[in-house]
């Protein structure tokens, strides 16, 4: 009995002994203490925690990966829209004699839609009436092309209409603009479709005809110089517009 007791104390001395040496080599303590009563370790020693990927629960992964898509599609859109002025067509119609109505057009219009503003640009010089004569008349005696070549129109729109639109949505919108023509800024207001053919293309056009009078503009004289060129009885100083605008982003 005594030489069993003996070898069972003497293999116990060694397991513990092997226990505290492996504990010793993986950096561990036979007396651990909480780490607030060991205030000193801290600036002994530090340790850096590395996660591996795999680790992470798939459903953190996930909720990352939702977080991120919603941030993104809250961002600020800075697509810039510029005219197609090969598919854009603007008309209008002259009245003479009372009964006697036209459909005239220009041949160059350019524009864009940038940060909630819409721009559209006309050269006068290119009205078209489909009379060589007629269009000189109206360039020099109505437009005075000389000193206003040009006329621009301005409407603010909601800067992520086009942007929050579905492919294929149609909206109807009222909209205020402001016409630069002739020298002189007034607004009007139109009431205008806005279709979204693709993700990059969208068309922009009136439900009715946009009536522009001619002595808000300082025209009168322009008419009155016309009427007497061409020896009619009347022209209709009250102008109908209307316009399909194709815009492609960029």
């Amino acid at each position: 009995m005594l030489i069993s007791s003996f070898v069972f104390d003497t293999l116990r001395g060694i397991v513990l002994a092997s226990t505290i040496a492996l504990l010793t080599a993986c950096g561990g303590s036979t007396n651990p203490q909480p780490a607030q009563d060991n205030p000193s370790s801290s600036s002994t020693a530090s340790s850096v925690t590395v996660v591996p990927r795999s680790s992470v629960p798939a459903s953190s992964n996930a909720q990352s990966s939702v977080a991120s898509s919603s941030a993104s599609s809250l961002a600020p859109v800075s697509t810039r829209w510029i005219l197609n002025s090969t598919t854009s067509h603007l008309n209008f119609v002259s009245a003479k004699n009372i009964s006697t109505l036209e459909v005239h057009h220009f041949t160059e219009i350019s524009g864009d839609i940038s940060s909630g503003t819409a721009t559209l640009v006309i050269n006068l010089n290119s009205v078209n009436t489909g009379i060589a004569l007629r269009d000189q008349r109206l360039r020099d005696l109505f437009f005075e092309t000389m000193t206003f070549p040009a006329t621009t129109a301005k409407v603010m729109l909601p800067p992520d209409l086009l942007h929050g639109m579905e492919v294929g949505a149609q909206l109807e919108q009222d909209v205020t603009a402001e016409l630069d023509l002739h020298g002189i800024k007034k607004t009007l207001t139109a009431r205008l479709s806005v279709q979204k053919l693709s993700s990059s293309r969208v068309v922009v056009q009136t439900i009715a005809p946009v009536l522009v009078n001619t002595s808000d503009y300082a025209l009168s004289d322009g008419v009155e110089a016309l009427r007497a060129a061409v020896g009619i009885a009347s022209i209709t100083s009250a102008v109908p517009v209307d316009f399909t605008l194709v815009f492609d982003a960029r």
